[in-house]
Parts: C-alpha cells; sequence; structure tokens
C-alpha cells in the first residue's frame, strides 16, 4: 500500500465503556479507600474488576469493520496500527 493511501483512511480509538451508576459509585468509593491507604486485599480485587471493565474496546461494528497493519519501522521493529477503516467502510464504523 502507498504512504499515500494511508492517509485516507479513518483511525478509530478505543472508548472506554461507562459503569453503572451502582457500578460507579462502588468504583469511586474504592478509589477513595485506595488512596487513603485503607482498601483491603478484597477491595483490591474488586478494583482490578473494575479496571478490567474499564478497559478500552472498540464496538463490535467497529471491529468489524477495522482492520490494521503490520510493518517495519525506521529502526527496524515491527510496528502495529490497529483501528484503521478504509473510506468505503467509515459509515459503517463511525459511530
Amino acid at each position: 500500500m502507498d504512504w499515500s493511501e494511508k492517509d485516507k483512511l479513518t483511525r478509530l480509538y478505543p472508548q472506554v465503556p461507562d459503569l453503572s451508576e451502582d457500578e460507579a459509585e462502588e468504583y469511586d468509593a474504592l478509589c477513595e479507600l485506595a488512596n487513603a491507604d485503607g482498601l483491603h486485599e478484597e477491595g483490591h480485587a474488586k478494583l482490578d474488576i473494575f479496571d478490567a471493565k474499564r478497559a478500552p474496546v472498540l464496538s463490535p461494528e467497529q471491529r468489524g469493520a477495522a482492520g490494521g497493519f503490520v510493518f517495519v519501522g525506521h529502526d527496524g521493529e515491527l510496528q502495529f496500527e490497529m483501528g484503521v477503516v478504509r473510506p468505503e467502510d467509515r459509515a459503517e464504523a463511525v459511530e
């Protein structure tokens, strides 16, 4: 692919999923305890679960339309660029 063609692609960025209102309240409370060094082991485990739930993701529609590149960078190392969409798939992928 010519690099000028790459400039025509749309880049998608993963979004952090929303927590429910109850989950957000519990998460905030756990964070406050953690910042005050008052969080026990079970609380740290719950925070880890919330952090995993909040990991940035592409929507199923975006994953279906997006692709990626693997190329050798100027330093000779493999580089990965994910979440790119062709112009003809843009309407389907961009929410």
